[in-house]
Order: structure tokens, then sequence, then C-alpha cells
């Protein structure tokens, strides 16, 4: 009776612990009354993600620590949602988000779509964050086929730096500097998944 306890009693802490390390919630856009302090140490970066009526992740990461990163930003497709970016041809979400002063990168997202979801790593689009800045990194078009999923990276910067600027207006007067990441094409997607 007393290893039945202890086996259910162990196997309890082991599903608390895995359901807390699955469960990471996306990073949530700066709030309207943010505003930069005189001795902040953090900038402001700025892209939107955008499907067609998929769910999808973009994931920030820190490039000195080559590590998985909890900075990631997802939409997720509803037909009852009611997307940021709204558009015959995708839907999606604009986010902006504070990081710490130093070096980034995205290196992968995530496409997902009728249960079946693909995973794109090796991206390697990198930027540096310095303090009082905003950096606008493009529009990010994620595709998918059976096979793979590509990007394309697309200059919106005055209708997603519009956007930005009405649900941050403190910051509607700071410069913002465009830092277009390459866009990652089918053929070179198909690519890197035979390589790995």
């Amino acid at each position: 009776m007393k290893s039945k306890a202890f086996f259910l009693f162990f196997g309890f802490l082991i599903l608390s612990f895995l359901g807390g390390c699955t469960f990471v919630s996306p990073k949530t856009n700066l709030p309207e009354t943010y505003r930069f302090r005189d001795h902040t140490k953090y900038g402001v970066v700025v892209y939107s993600q955008v499907t067609d009526h998929a769910t999808s992740r973009v994931f920030v990461e820190d490039a000195t620590l080559l590590k998985d990163s909890l900075n990631y930003s997802e939409y997720i497709a509803h037909p009852l949602g009611s997307p940021m970016i709204d558009k015959p041809e995708y839907q999606g979400i604009l986010t902006y988000i504070a990081l710490p002063v130093g070096d980034y990168m995205i290196n992968r997202w995530h496409y997902q779509k009728g249960g079946k979801m693909k995973v794109h790593t090796g991206w390697n689009t990198e930027f540096h964050v310095e303090p009082k800045t905003i950096t606008y990194l493009g529009r990010f078009n994620i595709h998918a086929d059976d096979q793979v999923t590509w990007v394309d990276v697309e200059d919106q910067f005055e209708e997603d730096i519009g956007q930005f600027r009405q649900g941050v207006p403190k910051l509607a007067e700071v410069e913002v500097t465009k830092l277009l990441g390459p866009s990652v094409s089918r053929d070179s997607a198909v690519k890197a998944a035979k390589d790995q």
C-alpha cells in the first residue's frame, strides 16, 4: 500500500514538473503606458507574423547564451478570433516587446495547421538591442506545405510601425531603425531539412 502511494505521489511530481516546463506562455505586447525611463537598459523590438489561417510561433533567443529562449510570440488562428492584421491572403499579429541590451537572434519558428506542426530552425536572423531604441525586423509571412515551412520577410514598415505607435503612444516620437532579415525560400528549407 505504501509503495502504491509513493508511486502515485512520485508520478504526480513528475507530471507537475513536465506540465510546468511545457506550458510557458508567449510574450505579451507592451502596455499603452510604456515609456523609456532615463536610465533604462532596454530597447524595443517590433515585428509582425502572419500565416494563411494557421497558428504560428516566432522565437527570439539570446545569441550569446545559445540556448532555447522563453521569448516567443504566438498567433493562434481561430475562426472567431480577431487578428491584429487581417487581409484576404493572411492573418496575424504585431509584436512589440522590450528586451535588455544585448545580441539576439530569431533562430526558429513553428507553423501549425490541421493538428500538424512544422518547425524550422537555423534561420539565425541576428540583431542587437541598444537602450532606448526601437528596431523593426519586418513582417514574417510564414508558409508551409506537406514537407517544410519557409518565411518571406516583407517590409511593411509604414503599416506595422503606424499600428505600434497607436499601441504605445509614449514612444511615437522615438526614431525606429529598420533591420530586415533574410527570407528563407522553400528550396533552401527543403535543403536544410535534408541536411539534418
